[in-house]
């Protein structure tokens, strides 16, 4: 239950609230939720000498594996359109990120592919709630 509260506000089980609202009040649970995470990392590797190459193992792993995502992450952040396409790819139903693209159409001269990002965000908003 201790680590259920913090997250409450961010649930949209009593209000709805924005994706910025949103981020910014799931950040201190976040860091409960990780401190928690190494302090379990701690008790592991002094309560069992025997799995500290283990342990190592699983936490380069998945430092390396974070890295790699990071990395290829970063791509998507080369320009205005390539994140607004990783975006799409990523949620190619909801009607802010076609609206959001096709005001970067619009803004590149390209008004009938604009459009149809218009018209996608149209359809996609009477059926989303967000």
């Amino acid at each position: 239950m201790f680590l259920v509260l913090p997250f409450l506000p961010a649930s949209n089980l009593f209000l709805t609230v924005g994706f910025v609202v949103a981020e910014r009040v799931l950040y201190m649970p976040s860091v409960g939720w990780i401190l928690l995470v190494v302090y379990g990392i701690q008790v592991t590797w002094t309560a069992v000498p025997r799995r500290r190459s283990l342990i190592t193992v699983g936490m380069v792993l998945l430092l390396v594996l974070g890295c790699c995502r990071t990395f290829l992450r970063n791509r998507d952040w080369t320009s205005r359109e390539t994140l607004l396409k990783a975006g799409l790819r990523s949620l190619p139903h909801n009607a802010k990120m076609h609206y959001n693209f096709a005001n970067f159409l619009r803004d590149t001269s390209q008004p009938n592919r604009a459009i149809l990002h218009y018209q996608l965000a149209l359809c996609r908003y009477m059926i989303q709630a967000s």
